[in-house]
C-alpha cells in the first residue's frame, strides 16, 4: 500500500498478479475494515 492521506488506500499490486491472489487481498482489506469501523462505533 501507498500512503494517499488519511481516508484513501491506494493500493498497488504487480500487473500481473494472479487473480486468486487479488482477491484473498480484497477480501483482507474488507475485513480489516470492517473490524475497524466496528472498534470505531464502540
Amino acid at each position: 500500500m501507498i500512503s494517499a492521506g488519511k481516508s484513501t488506500i491506494r493500493i498497488a499490486p504487480p500487473l500481473n498478479i494472479p487473480m486468486e491472489l487479488a482477491e484473498k487481498a480484497v477480501d483482507i482489506i474488507i475485513d480489516v475494515i470492517k473490524k475497524v469501523d466496528r472498534e470505531r462505533v464502540k
